[in-house]
């Protein structure tokens, strides 16, 4: 059984529709792009507790060692949570961070945490560190981390 071409010709290929209801396509499209937008919020949060858990862990062995390779590490963990949270997720946050004052408490808070973060810095790099104060600077800075989230 031998086909030629003159046979495929005659058929009316512009008959055949491929999609019946382009509505039905354009859902699908949606829930597609929902479900894709969906995923890279839940990687988000993921890894943002996976963060807040290693700034946790690392707050409590700086109160602890008060050394600065500890100190670096935390510095650099806050500093990325900082950055997923405040500069590149707001579009997945924005109900939840914005208060009435918009990004002005953002930032109030992000100013705040430096400000911690360099009293923490100092108190580590004295020779005679104090181990309360080292907790406390770390106690509030877990603090405004939380308040960043409310």
């Amino acid at each position: 059984m031998n086909m030629r071409i003159e046979d495929v010709k005659r058929n009316n290929i512009s008959n055949v529709t491929f999609f019946q209801d382009p509505k039905k396509v354009e859902r699908k499209q949606e829930s597609f792009l929902g479900y894709v937008k969906q995923l890279e919020r839940d990687q988000l949060i993921n890894r943002i507790k996976e963060l807040i858990e290693k700034i946790d862990s690392l707050g409590q062995s700086l109160a602890k060692k008060m050394d600065l390779v500890t100190l670096k590490e935390y510095k650099k963990s806050i500093k990325e949570l900082l950055s997923y949270t405040v500069f590149s997720s707001h579009e997945y946050f924005k109900e939840s961070l914005f208060g009435k004052k918009g990004r002005h408490k953002i930032f109030g808070i992000v100013k705040k945490i430096d400000e911690k973060m360099d009293l923490l810095t100092q108190e580590i790099i004295k020779k005679e560190a104090d181990n309360i104060k080292v907790l406390s600077y770390v106690g509030e800075i877990k603090g405004l981390l939380i308040d960043l989230f409310m």
